[in-house]
């Protein structure tokens, strides 16, 4: 669970210069420097799935964090999509850093829930 915490907010923290990028190469790197957390998050997100899920539970444990994960990712792309047209592409930006904040947050503020009972 420290590692999750971890590894959010430095997601959180990555994320938030891209809205700032002058640049395309510039938001290239930025995106590269942000994205570096994003495979050991994931990793650590695995491991916890097995962990907290009841015995017996593993697979559909693990169905529901691929289902989870694609919805997020396609309701955050969607609604970037419409801020980009509709507003400007620095919200777009803006509030993905948002929403990696608020991860980070929860992860932060559920760290009891995470350390799970031992089996």
């Amino acid at each position: 669970e420290q590692r999750l915490i971890a590894l959010s907010g430095l997601l959180a923290l990555g994320s938030a210069p891209i809205v700032f990028a002058w640049s395309i190469p510039a938001m290239g790197v930025l995106l590269v420097l942000a994205g570096l957390s994003i495979a050991p998050l994931a990793t650590t997100e695995y491991t916890l799935v097995e962990r907290l899920a009841p015995r017996g539970t593993s697979t559909e444990a693990y169905s529901w964090h691929i289902v989870a994960t694609a919805v997020g990712f396609s309701l955050g792309a969607a609604g970037a999509g419409v801020l980009a047209e509709q507003v400007d592409v620095t919200w777009a930006l803006a509030c993905a850093a948002l929403a990696c904040a608020a991860g980070f947050l929860i992860a932060l503020f559920r760290r009891k829930t995470l350390r799970g009972v031992p089996r």
